[in-house]
């Protein structure tokens, strides 16, 4: 993730360079909490659309799947006794 953060802004270590980080890393926590919809938002606020639909489509996919797969299935463990 460094390398394409450093070549994305070629020559260029600034304010933005630093926001662009931290906001990539706040995409990786979004990502474990599986709040992919505003993960897509960010990437699409800060990247140029294919690229956000290249990094996306193979990303955001599986998460997908496993969201619309469990929706509405109830794992609480239940305790006999």
């Amino acid at each position: 993730m460094l390398f394409f953060f450093f070549s994305w802004l070629p020559g260029r270590c600034s304010v933005w360079c630093v926001a662009h980080y931290f906001l990539h890393m706040l995409c990786v926590i979004e990502l474990l909490s599986f709040s992919f919809f505003f993960l897509l938002l960010l990437f699409t606020l800060t990247h140029s659309l294919t690229l956000s639909c290249l990094v996306a489509v193979p990303c955001f996919f599986p998460l997908v799947l496993h969201r619309l797969t469990t929706r509405g299935k109830n794992y609480t463990v239940e305790y006999a006794g």
